[in-house]
Protein backbone atom coordinates (compact mmCIF):
# COMPACT_ATOMS: atom_id res chain seq x y z
CA UNK A 1 0.00 0.00 0.00
CA UNK A 2 1.14 3.45 0.13
CA UNK A 3 1.78 6.04 3.40
CA UNK A 4 2.37 9.68 3.08
CA UNK A 5 3.42 12.51 5.55
CA UNK A 6 2.00 16.24 5.00
CA UNK A 7 3.04 18.86 7.11
CA UNK A 8 2.32 22.59 7.58
CA UNK A 9 4.19 25.28 9.76
CA UNK A 10 2.82 29.11 9.63
CA UNK A 11 5.62 31.79 11.57
CA UNK A 12 3.21 33.88 12.89
CA UNK A 13 5.82 36.42 14.48
CA UNK A 14 9.49 35.82 14.37
CA UNK A 15 9.04 33.84 17.54
CA UNK A 16 5.59 32.28 17.79
CA UNK A 17 4.76 30.02 15.16
CA UNK A 18 2.30 26.53 14.62
CA UNK A 19 2.98 23.72 13.37
CA UNK A 20 0.74 20.81 12.30
CA UNK A 21 1.64 17.15 11.15
CA UNK A 22 -0.08 13.81 9.59
CA UNK A 23 1.76 11.21 9.30
CA UNK A 24 1.16 7.42 8.67
CA UNK A 25 3.71 4.47 8.98
CA UNK A 26 3.59 0.71 8.93
CA UNK A 27 5.31 -2.48 10.74
CA UNK A 28 5.31 -5.78 8.79
CA UNK A 29 5.13 -8.86 11.00
CA UNK A 30 8.55 -10.09 12.09
CA UNK A 31 10.37 -13.63 11.19
CA UNK A 32 8.61 -15.48 14.42
CA UNK A 33 5.06 -14.06 13.92
CA UNK A 34 5.48 -15.47 11.12
CA UNK A 35 7.15 -18.95 11.41
CA UNK A 36 6.57 -19.77 14.69
CA UNK A 37 5.80 -23.41 15.70
CA UNK A 38 6.56 -24.34 19.36
CA UNK A 39 4.18 -25.81 22.18
CA UNK A 40 3.30 -22.22 23.07
CA UNK A 41 2.99 -19.89 20.15
CA UNK A 42 2.24 -20.60 16.35
CA UNK A 43 2.88 -18.08 13.40
CA UNK A 44 1.04 -17.02 10.39
CA UNK A 45 2.64 -16.51 7.32
CA UNK A 46 0.08 -14.65 6.11
CA UNK A 47 -0.33 -11.52 8.68
CA UNK A 48 -0.72 -8.10 7.26
CA UNK A 49 1.14 -5.42 8.15
CA UNK A 50 0.53 -3.06 11.43
CA UNK A 51 -0.63 0.27 10.23
CA UNK A 52 -0.50 3.81 11.99
CA UNK A 53 -1.69 7.45 11.50
CA UNK A 54 -1.05 10.40 13.43
CA UNK A 55 -1.86 14.24 13.73
CA UNK A 56 -0.35 16.48 15.49
CA UNK A 57 -0.48 20.41 16.39
CA UNK A 58 2.24 22.17 17.71
CA UNK A 59 2.56 26.50 19.21
CA UNK A 60 6.18 26.92 19.78
CA UNK A 61 8.14 29.97 20.99
CA UNK A 62 11.62 30.28 20.08
CA UNK A 63 14.40 33.26 20.99
CA UNK A 64 17.94 33.26 21.88
CA UNK A 65 18.09 31.98 25.45
CA UNK A 66 14.64 30.21 25.37
CA UNK A 67 12.55 27.79 23.63
CA UNK A 68 9.03 26.10 24.71
CA UNK A 69 6.66 24.25 22.66
CA UNK A 70 2.99 22.96 23.57
CA UNK A 71 2.07 19.74 21.30
CA UNK A 72 -1.49 17.88 21.21
CA UNK A 73 -1.37 14.64 19.44
CA UNK A 74 -3.83 11.56 18.02
CA UNK A 75 -2.71 8.54 16.79
CA UNK A 76 -4.60 5.55 15.65
CA UNK A 77 -3.21 2.00 15.77
CA UNK A 78 -4.93 -0.37 13.38
CA UNK A 79 -4.28 -4.34 12.14
CA UNK A 80 -2.16 -4.87 15.60
CA UNK A 81 -0.73 -8.62 15.39
CA UNK A 82 -1.68 -10.40 18.39
CA UNK A 83 -1.55 -13.40 20.58
CA UNK A 84 -4.91 -15.20 20.60
CA UNK A 85 -5.39 -18.73 22.36
CA UNK A 86 -6.33 -22.06 20.36
CA UNK A 87 -9.10 -23.70 21.79
CA UNK A 88 -8.74 -27.12 23.42
CA UNK A 89 -5.19 -26.89 24.14
CA UNK A 90 -3.17 -27.95 26.95
CA UNK A 91 -0.87 -26.09 27.67
CA UNK A 92 -3.02 -23.28 26.23
CA UNK A 93 -1.77 -22.56 23.07
CA UNK A 94 -1.94 -18.95 21.44
CA UNK A 95 -1.62 -17.77 17.39
CA UNK A 96 -0.48 -14.77 16.05
CA UNK A 97 -3.61 -12.74 14.62
CA UNK A 98 -4.04 -9.57 13.28
CA UNK A 99 -6.94 -8.44 15.35
CA UNK A 100 -6.27 -5.45 17.36
CA UNK A 101 -6.49 -1.53 17.85
CA UNK A 102 -5.69 1.23 19.97
CA UNK A 103 -6.18 5.03 19.76
CA UNK A 104 -3.68 7.65 21.54
CA UNK A 105 -3.75 10.92 22.66
CA UNK A 106 -2.50 13.33 25.03
CA UNK A 107 -0.12 16.68 24.72
CA UNK A 108 3.61 17.53 26.00
CA UNK A 109 5.00 20.47 26.48
CA UNK A 110 8.58 20.98 26.30
CA UNK A 111 11.15 24.10 27.45
CA UNK A 112 14.90 25.03 27.45
CA UNK A 113 16.24 27.84 28.63
CA UNK A 114 19.52 29.39 29.49
CA UNK A 115 18.89 30.63 32.87
CA UNK A 116 22.32 31.93 33.94
CA UNK A 117 25.29 32.77 31.89
CA UNK A 118 26.23 29.18 33.04
CA UNK A 119 23.81 27.28 33.67
CA UNK A 120 20.93 25.54 31.06
CA UNK A 121 17.75 23.98 31.85
CA UNK A 122 15.62 21.43 29.92
CA UNK A 123 12.52 20.19 31.08
CA UNK A 124 9.16 18.12 29.75
CA UNK A 125 5.84 16.70 30.52
CA UNK A 126 4.12 14.23 28.60
CA UNK A 127 0.45 13.05 29.13
CA UNK A 128 -1.43 10.18 27.18
CA UNK A 129 -4.36 7.94 27.36
CA UNK A 130 -5.30 5.28 25.50
CA UNK A 131 -8.06 2.49 24.61
CA UNK A 132 -8.64 -0.66 22.66
CA UNK A 133 -10.54 -1.06 19.89
CA UNK A 134 -12.83 -3.26 22.59
CA UNK A 135 -13.12 0.08 24.39
CA UNK A 136 -10.44 -0.70 27.39
CA UNK A 137 -8.91 2.38 28.54
CA UNK A 138 -4.98 2.16 29.09
CA UNK A 139 -4.99 -1.25 26.94
CA UNK A 140 -0.86 -0.79 26.53
CA UNK A 141 -0.43 -0.52 30.02
CA UNK A 142 2.04 2.78 29.07
CA UNK A 143 2.48 5.09 31.76
CA UNK A 144 -0.03 8.13 31.81
CA UNK A 145 2.29 10.93 32.76
CA UNK A 146 6.25 11.34 32.02
CA UNK A 147 8.31 14.37 33.44
CA UNK A 148 12.00 15.27 32.54
CA UNK A 149 14.03 17.85 34.07
CA UNK A 150 17.39 18.38 33.54
CA UNK A 151 20.36 21.51 34.35
CA UNK A 152 23.44 21.73 33.46
CA UNK A 153 26.29 23.87 35.19
CA UNK A 154 29.88 24.73 33.06
CA UNK A 155 32.03 25.23 36.04
CA UNK A 156 34.71 26.33 33.86
CA UNK A 157 35.64 25.92 29.92
CA UNK A 158 37.22 22.11 30.70
CA UNK A 159 34.67 21.27 33.29
CA UNK A 160 30.69 20.85 32.80
CA UNK A 161 28.32 19.25 35.54
CA UNK A 162 24.46 17.71 34.56
CA UNK A 163 21.97 16.05 36.53
CA UNK A 164 18.87 14.73 34.48
CA UNK A 165 15.81 12.89 35.98
CA UNK A 166 12.95 11.25 34.48
CA UNK A 167 9.67 10.30 36.15
CA UNK A 168 7.52 7.28 35.25
CA UNK A 169 3.98 7.54 36.72
CA UNK A 170 2.19 3.48 38.04
CA UNK A 171 1.42 1.90 35.54
CA UNK A 172 -1.34 -1.20 35.40
CA UNK A 173 -0.80 -4.89 35.07
CA UNK A 174 -2.93 -7.59 32.90
CA UNK A 175 -5.81 -8.46 35.70
CA UNK A 176 -5.37 -12.44 34.94
CA UNK A 177 -1.20 -12.11 35.61
CA UNK A 178 0.53 -13.91 38.61
CA UNK A 179 1.55 -11.77 41.19
CA UNK A 180 5.31 -12.51 40.92
CA UNK A 181 7.53 -9.73 41.08
CA UNK A 182 6.70 -6.73 42.91
CA UNK A 183 4.55 -3.58 41.17
CA UNK A 184 4.94 -1.46 38.56
CA UNK A 185 5.08 1.18 40.24
CA UNK A 186 6.33 5.17 40.17
CA UNK A 187 10.06 6.40 40.22
CA UNK A 188 12.31 8.40 39.52
CA UNK A 189 15.13 7.73 37.60
CA UNK A 190 18.16 10.19 37.90
CA UNK A 191 21.65 10.10 36.36
CA UNK A 192 25.03 12.70 36.77
CA UNK A 193 27.10 13.17 34.05
CA UNK A 194 30.57 15.10 34.08
CA UNK A 195 33.33 15.98 31.46
CA UNK A 196 36.54 16.96 32.41
CA UNK A 197 39.13 18.30 29.35
CA UNK A 198 42.45 17.46 30.33
CA UNK A 199 44.06 19.53 27.79
CA UNK A 200 46.06 21.78 30.07
CA UNK A 201 46.84 19.01 32.52
CA UNK A 202 48.58 16.63 29.67
CA UNK A 203 49.51 19.74 27.17
CA UNK A 204 48.35 20.47 23.85
CA UNK A 205 51.41 18.53 22.17
CA UNK A 206 50.09 15.23 23.22
CA UNK A 207 46.66 15.21 21.48
CA UNK A 208 44.19 17.47 20.05
CA UNK A 209 41.80 17.08 23.16
CA UNK A 210 41.71 14.72 25.88
CA UNK A 211 38.55 14.11 28.19
CA UNK A 212 37.86 12.33 30.67
CA UNK A 213 33.57 11.71 31.81
CA UNK A 214 32.15 10.50 34.48
CA UNK A 215 28.42 8.75 34.37
CA UNK A 216 26.36 7.65 37.23
CA UNK A 217 23.33 5.95 36.18
CA UNK A 218 19.84 5.39 38.55
CA UNK A 219 21.53 7.45 41.04
CA UNK A 220 18.67 6.60 43.57
CA UNK A 221 19.11 3.17 43.05
CA UNK A 222 15.51 2.75 42.13
CA UNK A 223 14.16 -0.64 42.11
CA UNK A 224 12.42 -0.40 38.26
CA UNK A 225 9.94 -3.17 36.88
CA UNK A 226 7.90 -2.83 33.45
CA UNK A 227 4.70 -4.57 33.19
CA UNK A 228 4.76 -8.14 31.09
CA UNK A 229 4.03 -7.71 28.09
CA UNK A 230 4.62 -10.16 25.85
CA UNK A 231 2.94 -13.24 27.49
CA UNK A 232 1.08 -11.57 29.90
CA UNK A 233 1.72 -14.74 32.29
CA UNK A 234 3.03 -12.73 35.34
CA UNK A 235 2.77 -9.40 36.61
CA UNK A 236 6.25 -7.85 35.85
CA UNK A 237 9.77 -8.17 34.64
CA UNK A 238 12.97 -6.22 35.97
CA UNK A 239 13.58 -3.07 33.60
CA UNK A 240 16.81 -1.70 34.85
CA UNK A 241 20.31 -2.18 36.85
CA UNK A 242 20.89 -0.70 40.16
CA UNK A 243 22.90 2.46 40.96
CA UNK A 244 26.01 2.49 37.78
CA UNK A 245 29.15 4.01 37.21
CA UNK A 246 30.70 4.36 33.84
CA UNK A 247 33.97 5.99 32.97
CA UNK A 248 35.31 6.92 29.95
CA UNK A 249 38.02 8.53 28.38
CA UNK A 250 38.49 10.11 25.04
CA UNK A 251 41.56 11.11 22.82
CA UNK A 252 41.52 13.16 20.28
CA UNK A 253 44.30 12.82 17.40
Amino acid sequence: GLIGRLGLVYNITPNFGLKTLYSQAFRSAGAGEQGANSTLVLGDPGLEAEQVETIDAQLFFTSKDYQASFTAFRSRQSNLIVRSPIPNTSPVRSKYVNGGSAVFQGFEIETKARLFKDWHWQGAYTFQSNRSGEGGNNATLAPNHIAKIGLSYDISPSLQLSMFDTFFSETKVFPNALQVNPPATSYHYLTLNGNYRLDELIGKDFAKHVTFSLYLDNLLNEKVYYPEFNRKNINTIPGSAGRSVFGELAIEF
